[in-house]
Protein backbone atom coordinates (compact mmCIF):
# COMPACT_ATOMS: atom_id res chain seq x y z
CA UNK A 1 0.00 0.00 0.00
CA UNK A 2 1.22 3.46 -0.92
CA UNK A 3 3.79 2.21 -3.43
CA UNK A 4 4.13 4.22 -6.65
CA UNK A 5 5.61 3.44 -10.05
CA UNK A 6 6.69 6.43 -12.13
CA UNK A 7 5.35 6.92 -15.64
CA UNK A 8 6.30 4.06 -17.97
CA UNK A 9 5.00 2.35 -21.11
CA UNK A 10 3.86 -1.14 -22.05
CA UNK A 11 3.05 -2.72 -25.41
CA UNK A 12 -0.19 -4.71 -25.62
CA UNK A 13 -0.29 -7.64 -23.23
CA UNK A 14 -1.97 -9.55 -20.43
CA UNK A 15 -1.94 -8.99 -16.67
CA UNK A 16 -2.65 -11.86 -14.26
CA UNK A 17 -3.51 -10.77 -10.71
CA UNK A 18 -1.81 -12.85 -8.00
CA UNK A 19 -3.05 -10.69 -5.12
CA UNK A 20 -5.94 -8.28 -5.63
CA UNK A 21 -5.56 -4.56 -4.93
CA UNK A 22 -6.98 -1.12 -5.66
CA UNK A 23 -4.77 0.97 -7.92
CA UNK A 24 -4.83 4.52 -9.24
CA UNK A 25 -3.64 4.94 -12.83
CA UNK A 26 -2.44 8.37 -14.05
CA UNK A 27 -2.09 9.07 -17.77
CA UNK A 28 0.03 11.63 -19.67
CA UNK A 29 -3.07 13.67 -20.62
CA UNK A 30 -3.76 14.25 -16.91
CA UNK A 31 -6.77 11.99 -16.37
CA UNK A 32 -6.75 9.36 -13.64
CA UNK A 33 -8.82 6.31 -12.84
CA UNK A 34 -9.10 3.93 -9.91
CA UNK A 35 -9.47 0.22 -10.53
CA UNK A 36 -9.85 -2.75 -8.22
CA UNK A 37 -8.62 -6.11 -9.46
CA UNK A 38 -9.43 -9.37 -7.69
CA UNK A 39 -7.07 -12.27 -7.12
CA UNK A 40 -7.23 -14.52 -10.19
CA UNK A 41 -8.36 -11.82 -12.63
CA UNK A 42 -6.84 -11.99 -16.10
CA UNK A 43 -6.88 -8.63 -17.88
CA UNK A 44 -6.12 -7.78 -21.53
CA UNK A 45 -4.21 -4.50 -21.79
CA UNK A 46 -3.82 -2.36 -24.90
CA UNK A 47 -0.53 -0.43 -25.31
CA UNK A 48 -0.40 2.19 -22.56
CA UNK A 49 1.73 4.85 -20.90
CA UNK A 50 0.83 5.42 -17.26
CA UNK A 51 1.98 5.86 -13.67
CA UNK A 52 0.53 3.55 -11.00
CA UNK A 53 -0.12 4.03 -7.28
CA UNK A 54 -1.42 1.40 -4.86
CA UNK A 55 -4.21 3.23 -3.02
CA UNK A 56 -5.69 0.14 -1.38
CA UNK A 57 -4.97 -1.70 1.84
CA UNK A 58 -3.33 -4.78 0.31
CA UNK A 59 -0.10 -5.40 -1.56
CA UNK A 60 -0.48 -5.67 -5.32
CA UNK A 61 1.18 -8.68 -6.97
CA UNK A 62 0.71 -9.27 -10.70
CA UNK A 63 2.36 -11.07 -13.58
CA UNK A 64 2.69 -8.76 -16.59
CA UNK A 65 3.10 -10.37 -20.01
CA UNK A 66 4.10 -7.81 -22.65
CA UNK A 67 3.66 -8.96 -26.25
CA UNK A 68 6.64 -8.18 -28.44
CA UNK A 69 7.19 -8.58 -32.15
CA UNK A 70 9.64 -11.24 -33.28
CA UNK A 71 12.78 -10.01 -35.06
CA UNK A 72 12.16 -12.62 -37.75
CA UNK A 73 9.60 -15.34 -38.39
CA UNK A 74 10.37 -18.63 -36.73
CA UNK A 75 8.99 -22.10 -37.40
CA UNK A 76 5.94 -23.07 -35.41
CA UNK A 77 6.77 -24.67 -32.10
CA UNK A 78 5.72 -28.29 -32.16
CA UNK A 79 5.14 -28.40 -35.91
CA UNK A 80 5.74 -31.83 -37.48
CA UNK A 81 9.41 -32.40 -38.24
CA UNK A 82 10.55 -29.51 -36.04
Amino acid sequence: PGDKEPQHSHPAGVVYVLNGATLKFSYPDGHTEERTAATGDTIWREPVTHAVENIGKTQAHVIVIDLKKSASPSPSFGAPGK
